[in-house]
């Protein structure tokens, strides 16, 4: 059972959704989002040093401590260009897409809310979306080791 929370009207809500079947292909296209999710945070997470960095250097004035701030303020101008050149729109689209496919490999009917493009733009915050993949792709490895555990026990009774 997978829990997937959103508001409606600004109440809070939720799901219990039975899912026991992830397909390898949505387990790969899963992967690909959390990648590309990861490699977005490292770079934030670098713009943010840099600017640590350029701040010390501002304060304490050390020898080629301009050149260096540059380097600095060129490197987060490129990387925040790599943003800029992400479709930010159509990765969401895309993992909403995904969730739809669990969804329907798991029996939910077409008519469920999930399935409604507003559902997702008005009820539903990014980070609940890839939690919800991330429980998807984290399933089958929280069951089996469910299972080792329930063996291991019935072997020590």
């Amino acid at each position: 059972m997978i829990e997937f929370e959103y508001r409606e009207n600004g109440q809070p809500k939720k799901f219990n959704l039975e899912i026991d079947f992830i397909s390898r292909g949505v387990r790969r296209m899963i992967e690909k989002s959390m990648g590309e999710a990861i490699s977005f945070k490292k770079q934030w997470e670098k713009i943010g040093d840099n600017y640590s960095v350029i701040a010390a250097l501002r304060e304490e004035k050390p020898d080629g401590y301009k050149e260096k701030i540059k380097h600095l303020e060129l490197e987060n101008k490129a990387i925040s260009g790599q943003f800029k050149d992400a479709d930010v729109n159509q990765m969401e689209e895309d993992r909403i897409k995904m969730i739809q496919r669990i969804l329907r490999d798991n029996g939910i009917q077409e008519d469920h809310k999930m399935f409604d493009p507003k559902f997702w733009e008005d009820n539903v915050q990014t980070n609940t979306i890839v939690n919800f993949l991330t429980n998807c792709w984290g399933k089958d490895i929280a069951e089996a080791q469910h299972m080792q555990k329930k063996n291991l026990e019935q072997k020590l009774a």
